[in-house]
């Protein structure tokens, strides 16, 4: 794929996001120069940021409520209930920082979140998406297996379409098949 391609396809997405929004496809935040995703899977928090690290990106990193309204807009479409986000208090209960090493301020907690509802296993912080139990897109803390239906949204800040490709099950689960901007040229 030119980088010509590329740019105009980075763009196209960029102004449309809703528009050709498919699992997997990768969305460039023109306010910081990011890349995201969402996960086609179901994951615990561990797998999640497992698979974010294996696309050299973190689990998306909030900033501002300008961030927070981008990714609201970009995943709509999706409809899914929960996404784990990089909060946690896994160190210290109570005290949350970002996997990717970021100092935030922002928080967008639903209400009377977070709570420990989950005992001491509740370290993780999930954003509620257009489907999930707590009011749209607020944050709560979770256990790290999540609900059914939780989702990884990974953030990288280069460009993830260079050389890298997106393992996706068949209809029956048998055997992968990959997926890039790349795969577009045709």
């Amino acid at each position: 794929c030119s980088p010509l391609r590329l740019l105009a396809l980075a763009l196209f997405v960029t102004l449309l996001p809703t528009a050709v929004a498919q699992e997997g496809d990768w969305f460039l935040n023109p306010a910081n120069g990011h890349w995201y995703t969402l996960d086609h899977t179901t994951r615990t928090v561990h797998e999640a940021r497992d698979l974010a690290t294996s696309v050299n990106g973190h689990l998306v990193t909030i900033n501002d409520q300008a961030e927070q309204d981008w990714i609201e807009a970009t995943f709509a479409p999706y409809g899914i209930g929960a996404m784990w986000i990089g909060l946690n208090d896994e160190l210290s209960d109570g005290t949350y920082v970002w996997d990717s090493g970021e100092v935030s301020a922002f928080t967008n907690w639903g209400s009377s979140q977070p709570d420990n509802g989950q005992g001491p296993a509740t370290q993780f912080v999930r954003l509620s998406g257009p489907s999930g139990a707590l009011a749209q897109w607020t944050w709560d803390d979770f256990s790290e297996t999540g609900l059914p239906g939780t989702r990884a949204l990974i953030e990288c800040a280069v460009n993830p379409a260079s050389g890298w490709s997106w393992p996706r099950e068949t209809a029956t689960g048998s055997s992968p098949h990959y997926t890039t901007l790349g795969d577009m040229d045709g």
